[in-house]
């Protein structure tokens, strides 16, 4: 039989050609084309396009502030003074008494009025990583916190630093002024920018002043100039914006009756201009015997927050009274000297004895 080579022709064709609807060469409609390009678009639109969380209302959440004393790490950092606090040094700072440490902090945090703060300034942290282990590994590991930091000159490397819950504000700007000193180096002010619930934006300044080492009067200058620091840029937001929500807060080494506070920065009893929380509760520790820190058994106020004259406002959406302000004064946070009686803060060390305490401050806080 003859082998027809036309019909083996034909159907190679056919076969070649395929089905009509799955050849990659047929003509597709205006439309089709459209909704593909579309469809690609909004593919890689959810891919590029990160997903930002809506913020919580504070519903009367905390914002407080806390001298934590000495947070250091156990590791010798050759840049600075911290050598006491390594296991070979004369404090024989280890890593139990460092988890130790980071276990109190949490729990003073924990037990605040209401639920873990919103916002908690602190100062004498030694640096980030000591923050990361306080917000990771302890009990604050339960209100998704962030850091604001920022290294300082202080030579013996303590900085100041905010931890803020993810949940309620987004960090927008981070930033540290120095306060130049000439040859004695000293603590930068941390400035944080923050956007809160429905686009409400929150300003916020942590300080940890000079000391007042070889005594009041002879270090005053030091605080003073870093009042005008903190001056001139409390001054600049307000001229942007007079309605500003700002909230200071730190150990300012003064009372609030004193020069850098009340004479440079302006800030007191008076709603219409920056306003101290603490301190109609300085001028009646003496009688009270409450503050926040006490000399020789005196209690003072040195730490203390400080609100713009907005927050104050009983119109405002932040609505802070003077008595939403107060010192968290507990038994537990309190140690009786046993050879003066006098009564002050449980703290880590009396001297180089180890007493396992808090801190030689107690946190101050406010109701948002």
């Amino acid at each position: 039989m003859k082998f027809n080579y036309s019909i083996l022709a034909l159907t190679l064709l056919l076969i070649g050609c395929g089905n009509p609807t799955d050849n990659k060469n047929t003509v597709k409609s205006p439309n089709s084309i459209k909704n593909n390009v579309e469809e690609k678009q909004e593919n890689r639109s959810k891919k590029t396009t990160p997903v930002i969380s809506k913020l919580k209302d504070f519903n009367g959440g905390m914002l407080a502030f806390y001298n934590v004393e000495n947070l250091f790490d156990t590791k010798n950092d050759p840049r600075i003074a911290d050598d006491d606090f390594t296991p070979q040094g004369k404090l024989h700072w280890t890593k139990d008494r460092y988890d130790a440490k980071l276990d109190n902090i949490a729990l003073v945090t924990d037990k605040l009025k209401g639920d873990l703060p919103i916002f908690m300034g602190m100062v004498e942290v030694e640096n980030k990583s000591v923050l990361e282990d306080l917000i990771t590994k302890t009990s604050l590991k339960e209100g998704n916190y962030a850091i604001s930091h920022k290294d300082s000159p202080d030579k013996r490397g303590i900085d100041v630093a905010l931890i803020y819950r993810k949940d309620f504000a987004r960090l927008l700007t981070s930033e540290s002024y120095n306060v130049d000193l000439g040859n004695v180096l000293t603590r930068d002010i941390l400035y944080t920018k923050f956007e809160l619930k429905d686009g409400e934006i929150l300003h916020t300044f942590v300080n940890h002043w000079p000391s007042r080492r070889k005594g009041q009067e002879a270090s005053e200058y030091k605080r003073v100039k870093a009042a005008n620091v903190l001056k001139s840029k409390t001054d600049k937001i307000l001229k942007e914006n007079p309605k500003a929500n700002i909230v200071i807060m730190g150990d300012f080494n003064d009372y609030p009756d004193n020069k850098s506070l009340k004479q440079i920065l302006k800030a007191g009893t008076d709603t219409r201009k920056l306003y101290n929380l603490a301190f109609k509760m300085h001028k009646a520790a003496k009688e009270t015997k409450r503050g926040s820190h006490s000399y020789k058994g005196v209690w003072g106020m040195l730490d203390q927050i400080i609100i713009s004259p907005n927050m104050m406002d009983k119109q405002g959406k932040f609505a802070i009274k003077p008595s939403d302000f107060d010192v968290f004064y507990k038994d537990f946070l309190i140690f009786q000297h046993p050879k003066y009686k006098t009564y002050q803060p449980n703290r880590t060390y009396a001297g180089p004895k180890y007493i396992g305490g808090y801190s030689d401050h107690l946190p101050v806080y406010v109701e948002l």
